[in-house]
């Protein structure tokens, strides 16, 4: 089961497809990450509702032939760069 808020999508739900019509339905800020993917870039891009970034992340593993460096996306329904404030690191706060 995946939590996303206070809606639960449960096993037989996940089909992206699904994802994205509760998403879209939710009436607070979501943010999912998820591997970039040809399919999944169209499915978000074309709803026109959603925010996409991308992340470069390096997959650690005990198996050397594991490690990777891969594209995943964040997908969010808001403007992460909507009021943005300044990023003080000595007090530890960023404001979305």
């Amino acid at each position: 089961m995946i939590t996303i808020s206070n809606h639960q999508i449960h096993r037989l739900d996940t089909r992206p497809s699904e994802i994205i019509l509760r998403l879209k339905s939710l009436k607070g800020k979501c943010i999912l990450t998820v591997d970039d993917t040809p399919w999944i870039r169209e499915r978000y891009t074309k709803e026109n509702v959603f925010y996409i970034m991308e992340n470069n992340v390096f997959y650690s593993s005990a198996d050397a032939d594991n490690r990777r460096h891969v594209t995943e996306l964040i997908i969010t329904n808001f403007n992460p760069n909507e009021g943005k404030k300044h990023i003080d690191s000595r007090q530890g706060t960023l404001d979305f």
